[in-house]
């Protein structure tokens, strides 16, 4: 029996002009009131658009959790602390930056923590802009080199088109993908993450919370950054708008995100 749902935003619960349908909305409703709990996993982080899905949702108050930059953080949406959290450092800031300095098409920006999340950046470009524009985080130019080795960081971000991108991936050495977890969140974005970290990670947190067992947890997703959570959960569901790895994994395909496939998802089976 399904108690925990991790849905994904965009592309899952948002659809193409990001915004959560009715029928998403009353279905996980719904599922409220037969008791079974739905978290968000996102590459996103906790911001005042998070907030306001969250309230349009019924989610907020005790007993509710964001799960931010990709499993990273894990957030109560009653007192928007962050309850749990695996990080990088400013010494692997340095080390993938040497790396990614070979590719001149392509930049990069991270996420630094210190009391808050910032965004520091040694070269603005309309992908890192995208960051305060959307989701609403403080940006500030910063060299790279001045991190201190301990600094605590979010998450290292490669930004840039997405053929010169796709051929990055193909040129990441082995050993940075035995250190850390790469995620592709968007066409124009990766990720490099703290080896432990991923979406499902974070719904197991979520569940140990919750005092749920992880065959009760469902998960919704389309993007490669839900590959974790979408092929270890009970009942991973692919959006028909998934990526072919996606639903390659998935033990059932929804409607699309422009066709309340949430919605679907969870009346045909975390409902029952």
């Amino acid at each position: 029996m399904i108690k925990l749902i991790g849905i994904d935003m965009d592309g899952t619960l948002l659809n193409k002009d990001k915004l959560i349908s009715l029928e998403n909305i009353n279905a996980i409703k719904h599922a409220k009131e037969k008791g079974i709990t739905s978290v968000i996993a996102t590459g996103r982080p906790l911001c005042k658009t998070m907030i306001e899905y969250y309230k349009l949702l019924g989610l907020t108050g005790k007993g509710n959790y964001l799960i931010a930059y990709n499993g990273a953080a894990i957030y109560d949406m009653d007192s928007y602390e962050i309850l749990n959290s695996k990080y990088i450092t400013g010494k692997d800031v340095k080390r993938i930056d040497k790396f990614v300095k070979l590719y001149s098409n392509l930049s990069s920006h991270v996420y630094f923590f210190n009391r808050e999340i910032k965004v520091m950046y040694e070269k603005l470009t309309k992908y890192t802009a995208l960051e305060e524009t959307v989701n609403e985080i403080k940006l500030e130019k910063h060299n790279y080199s001045d991190f201190n080795d301990d600094d605590k960081i979010v998450k290292f971000m490669v930004v840039g088109e997405k053929e010169y991108l796709d051929e990055f991936v193909k040129e990441i050495p082995d050993e940075l993908y035995k250190d850390y977890n790469i995620l592709r969140s968007e066409t124009f974005f990766l990720e490099f993450v703290n080896k432990e970290v991923n979406k499902y990670f974070g719904l197991k947190t979520v569940a140990n919370l919750l005092g749920i067992k992880e065959n009760s947890i469902m998960a919704i997703g389309d993007a490669l950054n839900d590959l974790h959570m979408v092929e270890e959960a009970a009942i991973g569901v692919a959006m028909s708008n998934a990526s072919n790895e996606i639903k390659k994994v998935a033990k059932f395909v929804t409607k699309s995100n422009n066709n309340n496939g949430v919605a679907h998802a969870i009346n045909n089976w975390a409902i029952k």
